[in-house]
């Protein structure tokens, strides 16, 4: 059950793919330290040994996470039988295949890519994820290889768990840091060029639009994940959305 709780507050902070690889995951909601949690998160950014300049900036939002409420949260989603099947689920040989197929489309390596450019190491998130759910070794495109509403009627669950996560995130806060990082961070003003670039926009627009994407989004959504749910989350930490 330990496991569960710290996969689950990974997944609500940061992605499926941003789970923590080092460090004591009990530690997350047993440990007496509140900024363990930050410490774990950080684990993602240190993957290989490798940080820059906008790890630092994602850590500083991080931090801005009130630790013992989203504890809290967690806690109380424990025995959701949709998010245990949701879990057994991201683990399985049939969520992998469509995982696999979305990543061999030029399309995602365009989405990738482009990621690259802003800053943002998706590549290594993306390996991460990888070795976390026990997937084989993800394969990057070559260089050469040249957002998103929730639904929030959804209860229980992952959309549930979600929704109060939002009602703890210290808006007012997180916005004052990310004007901070605009104007001290070129690092972290150039990966908000290209998050709000109509580029990207477009990127994902094509990606979705592919028969493998959509039968992932599809799928999943049977299983409870809402890919713009978590998308939304993550916009929010940051500072992109109110």
């Amino acid at each position: 059950m330990k496991y569960i709780l710290t996969f689950l507050a990974a997944l609500v902070v940061v992605g499926v793919s941003a789970i923590p690889l080092n460090g004591n995951r009990t530690d997350l909601l047993n440990g007496n330290r509140s900024d363990i949690f930050v410490e774990n998160i950080f684990g993602i950014y240190n993957y290989n040994n490798t940080t820059n300049d906008l790890d630092k900036d994602l850590i500083d939002f991080f931090k801005l996470i009130p630790v013992d409420k989203l504890r809290n949260i967690i806690k109380k989603y424990q025995n959701d039988t949709s998010i245990i099947n949701l879990i057994h689920y991201v683990k399985s040989e049939e969520f992998h295949k469509l995982i696999y197929a979305v990543e061999a489309l030029p399309e995602h390596h365009r989405y990738v890519l482009y990621l690259q450019e802003s800053g943002y190491d998706k590549i290594r998130e993306l390996k991460a994820m990888h070795s976390y759910l026990g997937m084989e070794d993800y394969v990057p495109p070559e260089p050469s290889h040249q957002v998103f509403k929730r639904d929030n009627n959804s209860e229980g669950g992952l959309s549930g768990l979600i929704k109060e996560y939002i009602e703890i995130l210290p808006v007012k806060e997180i916005k004052e840091l990310h004007e901070k990082k605009l104007k001290d961070s070129p690092a972290f003003a150039k990966f908000r060029f290209y998050i709000r670039n109509k580029n990207l926009v477009q990127i994902l627009r094509r990606l979705l639009r592919t028969k493998d994407a959509q039968k992932l989004v599809r799928e999943s959504k049977k299983m409870g994940i809402d890919y713009f749910a978590i998308a939304d989350l993550h916009l929010r930490v940051l500072g992109f959305r109110p």
